[in-house]
């Protein structure tokens, strides 16, 4: 009897690649790469386009949380030291893009802010603000393809070399540049200082005359004549009798007029149309009151103005003493309830 597997073939060898076939492969391999690579090229490009753009805007607002944080303005000098702690790098980090090419601050040449018609930048808020700001314009700029022009540093520029970067379209290069970068390449931040700003106009009108400070730093004595500062947005304006006492304390947020009437501030005196007013000084209230009582009396009503008026001075007494307890005092809390629905009740009856 036969063995069975003395009949079975053994198994064919197989077949490798040819060196040939391998070039072959690996010529179409070089094609797709060269034809994939301006791509991934373009695609990393726009990235970091991107992400330069929306880093410049992040320094931007940082100048305005700032500004209006510190009621100051950087120099280029200081820029990177006060305005990397805003952003959450390091002032080496903050000059330097993602491609280790360097960010300008480009300040314009014509801005004048401070308290004398030469005053620039950097700028702190004292006591006198500011005279009304002058072009208040900086930028930050930076490339991520070829390193900006060689003439460009930062610091204070001419005004033909701010407004050209300034007015430049997107995706431009600037006139009168000599550059051989990619208009897509150069990015800029421009930072608009003006709208940070808010007149505050002071007038007295009899003595004794009051005095104000901002922020409490220090105090201006007013004199007989106007007086009328620019101040950061934010800016404690306190506004002070003849002996000091405080009588009126502002947060600015807009431009506002106030007039020191023999010693007692009162709103108004220079305010321009769209100027605002944040807060009702004392003897605006005693002028509202004096209207009211002066005004024809309402011949339904069953109280009268005197009552309502009696009514909201309670109110108002006993809620001050309920304040000062810290809301803590129950029987002064009792008291200021009571007013309230008194004075509700008496205004019922004026209005009726």
């Amino acid at each position: 009897m036969k063995n069975p597997t003395l009949n079975v073939r053994p198994p064919a060898p197989r077949r490798g690649f040819t060196l040939i076939e391998l070039l072959l492969v690996l010529a179409v391999l070089v094609v797709l790469a060269a034809a994939a690579l301006p791509m991934l090229t373009s695609e990393i490009d726009d990235r970091a386009r991107l992400k330069e753009e929306e880093y410049l805007k992040s320094i931007g607002a940082a100048v305005e949380s700032y500004a209006l944080r510190t009621r100051s303005l950087p120099a280029h000098t200081n820029f990177a030291a006060v305005i990397a702690p805003e952003v959450g790098t390091t002032p080496a980090q903050l000059l330097l893009n993602d491609r280790k090419l360097p960010r300008l601050v480009l300040i314009d040449e014509r801005l004048r802010i401070g308290t004398n018609s030469t005053s620039g930048l950097p700028f702190t808020q004292t006591v006198n603000g500011s005279l009304q700001p002058v072009s208040p314009r900086m930028m930050v700029i930076s490339s991520v393809g070829r390193e900006l022009p060689s003439t460009l540093a930062s610091g204070v520029v001419s005004s033909n070399v701010f407004d050209a970067l300034w007015t430049n379209s997107p995706n431009q290069i600037p006139s009168g540049w000599t550059w051989a970068g990619k208009g897509e390449d150069l990015k800029i931040q421009r930072v608009q200082m003006s709208d940070w700003f808010v007149q505050l106009a002071l007038n007295a009108q009899g003595v004794p005359y009051g005095s104000y400070s901002l922020d409490n730093v220090a105090t201006n004595v007013m004199s007989g004549l106007p007086r009328s500062v620019w101040v950061i947005k934010g800016t404690r304006v306190a506004l002070n009798a003849p002996d000091g006492t405080t009588q009126v304390v502002i947060v600015q947020k807009n431009s506002m007029a106030f007039v020191c009437d023999s010693g007692s501030w009162r709103s108004g005196g220079g305010a321009q149309a769209g100027w605002t007013s944040d807060s009702l000084v004392g003897s605006d209230l005693g002028q509202a009151a004096t209207s009211f009582l002066a005004a024809p009396a309402n011949p339904t009503a069953t109280a009268t103005q005197t009552q309502f008026v009696n009514a909201l001075n309670s109110y108002m007494t006993a809620y001050i003493s309920y304040a000062n307890s810290g809301f803590t005092n129950q029987t002064f809390a009792t008291v200021t309830a009571t007013a309230q629905t008194n004075l509700l009740t008496t205004l019922d009856q004026l209005i009726q």
